[in-house]
C-alpha cells in the first residue's frame, strides 16, 4: 500500500487556523476549482462542514445524515447564510444515490464508529464517478490540548477528557489502507490542525451555551459513546465553565488534530471496491 503524508501550504497557518484556511486546504485536496462539481457530504449533521464545501469555488454541495433533527437545523442555517445547500436523510452504509452520482464524495468525523472503514469507503467510491476524489476527515483524539485561564486545573482535564470521550484513537490512521482496499489511488494524508489559541468575550448566552452543551451530550448518549452517569459529570463541567464564561473575556487553547485523506477513484470502468478483503 502507498500514500504520501504531506503538509500543504495552506495548511502551515499558525495559532488558531480560521475557515478559510481550512476551504482552501480542502480545496487543494479536492483539485475542483475550475470545472463545476457535485459533492456529497455524508454525515453532516447540522451542515457545518457542507457550508464550507458549498463556499468552495466550483463545488456543488449536498449533505446527508440519518437525523431528521440535525438536518432540518442544517437547512435552517445554510438558508440564513445564504446558501442553496439540498440536505438529504441517508445511511453511508447504503446511499440512496445510483453509481456515479458524482464528482467528490466526503465524510465528517463519522468513520470512527465503523470497526469496518471499508464498508462506508466503499459506498462513497460506489457513488463518485470514475477519477473523482473520496475525502474524509477524522480527528486524532490523543491531540486533544484545552486550556481555559478562568478554569480549575481539574475543569481543564475534564475538558480533555469530553474532547476524547468514548472515541476510536485510531481512526483517522486506518483511512489510507481502508482506501488503498476499495481500490483508491493517489491517497493523501495531510494533517490538519483543528483549533488553538482563541479569544473567548464570554459574552454568550449562558441559557444558549448550556443548551448546545446538552444536545452534544444527548448525541453523545445516542451513540454510545458515553453512559448517563459520564454525561452528569460533563453537565456539571459545563455548568461551571459557563459560570466562569461571565466574569469576563480569555484567551482560550483549545485544538486537535484532524487527518484529512483524499483517494481518487480509478478513471477505468470497474468496481472500486474489488480490492476489499
Amino acid at each position: 500500500m502507498g500514500y504520501t503524508v504531506e503538509h500543504l501550504e495552506t495548511s502551515r497557518a499558525e495559532g488558531f487556523q480560521p475557515l478559510p484556511v481550512l476551504r482552501a486546504v480542502l480545496g487543494e485536496l479536492l483539485g475542483f476549482a475550475e470545472a463545476p462539481a457535485a459533492l456529497l457530504d455524508c454525515g453532516c449533521g447540522t451542515g457545518f462542514f457542507t457550508r464550507q464545501y458549498a463556499r468552495l469555488p466550483g463545488i456543488s454541495a449536498t449533505g446527508l445524515d440519518m437525523d431528521e433533527t440535525l438536518l432540518a437545523a442544517a437547512r435552517d442555517i445554510a438558508a440564513a447564510e445564504g446558501l442553496d445547500i439540498p440536505f438529504v436523510q441517508g445511511d453511508i452504509t447504503c446511499l440512496p444515490f445510483p453509481d456515479g452520482s458524482f464528482d467528490a464524495a466526503a465524510s465528517d468525523i463519522l468513520l470512527e464508529i465503523f470497526p469496518d472503514k471499508t464498508v462506508p469507503i466503499g459506498e462513497l467510491c460506489r457513488v463518485c464517478r470514475p477519477g473523482g476524489r473520496v475525502l474524509c476527515m477524522e480527528p486524532n483524539y490523543r491531540s486533544a490540548v484545552y486550556h481555559d485561564p478562568r478554569l480549575t486545573s481539574e475543569d481543564n482535564r475534564l475538558w480533555i477528557d469530553w474532547m476524547q470521550a468514548g472515541r476510536a484513537f485510531g481512526a483517522g490512521v486506518e483511512l489510507p489502507e481502508a482506501m488503498a482496499r476499495c481500490g483508491l489511488e493517489e491517497i493523501r494524508l495531510v494533517p490538519w490542525l483543528w483549533g488553538g489559541l482563541r479569544e473567548d468575550p464570554g459574552t454568550e448566552d449562558p441559557a444558549a451555551y448550556l443548551a448546545a452543551r446538552e444536545a452534544e451530550l444527548e448525541q453523545g448518549i445516542a451513540l454510545g459513546l458515553l453512559s448517563e452517569e459520564e454525561a452528569e459529570t460533563y453537565r456539571a463541567l459545563f455548568r461551571r465553565t459557563a459560570g466562569a464564561r461571565r466574569t469576563g473575556p480569555a484567551s482560550v487553547l483549545r485544538g486537535i488534530n484532524v487527518y484529512l485523506v483524499c483517494g481518487r477513484k480509478p478513471a477505468e470502468k470497474g468496481d472500486c471496491n474489488a480490492d476489499r478483503i
